[in-house]
């Protein structure tokens, strides 16, 4: 009988990804691992961490080798290589997986669109548990630590926070797929009762975590970051033209560089010094944009475990994931109240079903940076047609939306689950404490005078005024990091030779060419046609985010408004940076 035609047979791992294809459209680095390791992920020294408090993460076992999936490769032989992958990584039940023709038929791959960084899909296979297969994206060795995001994980595991992490691969891993889970969008993050939810959730983000003693002496993972990321932008700038600096920053980038560590010593002397931020780290996601932010109910995901199951069982069946559809679905802008079944104030049974995933730049933040970062994830649209760069800044929240989120974040107490409910005393007003705003069933707080708001509720409103503009820069960077570039015009794959390094350590030159110039040897393959063209229009984002910076700037007294040229002023961006009184 003849073999069918896109089958390969492996001896091992090592051999995953031996054959491989030369594309313009998508190179992946790959980053060298170690050899095997149960509890070292990637060549971690656990030993040498300091858990502070959860030591107990690293009993958890995880597996990792050294493989590489490339899916630039026709469907099949990246569906092959899968395989290969999940059957050396001993995943449960998916290790018994057998290479054919049937098989390869009933491996289904769904990309999931939203990360910029990575290459996710939904892997299914007849009636297994589902399987969230992420890629590392190319050129963002630089901009994620790698090493650090599996211990993040670790510990998120332990504390049975987000999806379990399964294996590991050279340039990515295998975690639990969110079954049933519906991802929030742009409109429904906006939902009053929705952002009081993210309120909750992200205080006991903050609170449940606890951080390494390692991890508060390096201090915010937001500075730490740009400072690195300073010292890229110095490298990609060199030899640029004044033009080219200014289409992004809207000066030259030495004059922006130096605009953002004045910045930053005003924002550690509001706090009286360095010393006085760090005190109040708490561990933050830094990234909860609507993309990231799921409803999930864990009663309909299918056990991990090796055991057989009847084909037509329906843990997660079409029925229960309708209904979680229908649920979510009311999820709109314009949706009544009496509409949310899965967001009730009156008790928060059901907030556990709102989870946060893609922890890549977690680390220790103020609280204030977490939640200005999400503020500003409201003038976003990931899923535009055509702009997914662009930021409208009309739609940042307004001052009555934020402190509907800021006023349930400082009275919420992690782990209660109804509202506090004894009202204020001693005011010359009515106030909306939780317990009315629940049962006013208004769309906002407008009602809740400045002069009655709790003085906590008024320091983080300020707060994340003043970081606001570290978020801006610290995005605004991560564009041009990921970008690799400033010039226009110019495709990253389009910049430089890349050398690559095998599974087996040998190295390969991926020479740009133009898409004409492919080889066309596999013209009768079936071709992965979900593969990311990086579309995205990464300086188009930075130049904006930098708008936001001298907007925010110019309003808090760091620049003088006459001294700044005339063409910066005209794209500069203001956003609401009117600060409560105490």
């Amino acid at each position: 009988m003849e073999r069918p035609k896109y089958i390969r047979k492996y001896s091992s791992s090592s051999n995953v990804n031996a054959r491989r294809r030369s594309t313009s459209r998508k190179h992946r680095r790959r980053r060298s691992s170690s050899s095997h390791s149960v509890h070292a992920p990637l060549g971690v020294d656990l030993n040498n961490y300091d858990s502070a408090g959860t030591e107990d993460v690293f009993e958890l076992e995880l597996n990792e080798i050294k493989a590489s999936l490339d899916n630039t490769l026709p469907l099949d032989y990246f569906k092959q290589d899968i395989i290969s992958v999940l059957q050396n990584l001993r995943i449960p039940k998916w290790r018994k997986i057998q290479i054919s023709e049937s098989s390869l038929q009933q491996l289904e791959l769904k990309r999931i669109s939203g990360a910029l960084t990575n290459s996710v899909y939904k892997v299914t296979y007849k009636n297994y548990y589902p399987l969230l297969l992420r890629l590392y994206g190319a050129n963002v060795e630089n901009i994620i630590d790698r090493e650090s995001e599996l211990i993040t994980l670790l510990k998120l595991s332990q504390k049975n926070i987000g999806p379990k992490l399964l294996g590991c691969f050279t340039n990515g891993r295998f975690e639990e797929f969110l079954n049933n889970s519906i991802t929030l969008n742009k409109n429904q993050i906006r939902e009053p009762k929705v952002s009081r939810m993210i309120a909750r959730r992200m205080k006991e983000l903050h609170n449940g975590i606890p951080l390494a003693q390692t991890e508060k002496l390096q201090g915010s993972k937001a500075w730490l970051l740009i400072e690195k990321w300073v010292k890229l932008v110095d490298e990609i700038v060199e030899g640029s033209t004044l033009e080219e600096q200014k289409k992004v920053f809207l000066t030259d980038w030495e004059s922006f560089k130096k605009l953002i560590f004045s910045y930053q010593e005003w924002l550690y002397h509001e706090y009286g010094g360095k010393i006085n931020v760090d005190e109040k780290l708490k561990f933050c996601h830094n990234d909860t944009q609507y993309g990231n932010l799921l409803f999930y109910n864990k009663a309909d995901q299918r056990p991990i475990n090796d055991e057989d199951e009847d084909e037509d069982s329906a843990l997660g069946s079409s029925s229960s994931e309708m209904n979680l559809v229908n649920k979510t679905a009311a999820l709109s802008l314009n949706s009544s109240t009496t509409s949310l079944p899965l967001v009730q104030d009156l008790n928060y049974k059901d907030d556990k079903k709102l989870v946060v995933i893609d922890f890549e730049y977690a680390g220790p933040n103020l609280p204030a940076y977490d939640i200005t970062n999400h503020f500003s994830e409201w003038m976003s649209n990931y899923h535009h047609p055509t702009m997914t760069h662009l930021i409208n800044y009309k739609l940042y929240p307004t001052k009555e939306e934020r402190l509907n989120l800021l006023n349930t974040y400082v009275n919420y107490v992690p782990g209660s689950h109804t509202p506090r409910m004894l009202p204020r005393v001693g005011s010359s007003t009515t106030v909306i404490t939780e317990l009315s705003l629940t049962n006013a069933r208004t769309a906002s707080v407008v009602t809740l005078m400045d002069s009655d708001l709790p003085e906590k509720v008024v320091r983080l409103y300020n707060e994340c005024i003043y970081w606001r503009a570290c978020n801006s820069i610290f995005w605004g960077l991560w564009g041009v990091i990921t970008r690799g570039s400033i010039k226009t015009g110019v495709a990253p794959s389009e910049m430089k030779d890349i050398i690559e390094v095998g599974p087996n350590g040998e190295t390969y030159r991926v020479i740009s060419t133009n898409d004409d110039e492919v080889d066309m040897e596999d013209d009768d393959d079936e071709i992965n046609e979900d593969v990311d063209d990086d579309s995205f229009d990464y300086l188009g984002y930075s130049e904006q985010k930098n708008m936001l910076v001298i907007g925010d700037l110019i309003q808090l007294g760091l620049l003088i408004k006459e001294n700044v040229d005339e063409e910066i002023l005209k794209k500069a961006i203001y956003l609401d940076t009117e600060l409560l009184k105490l």
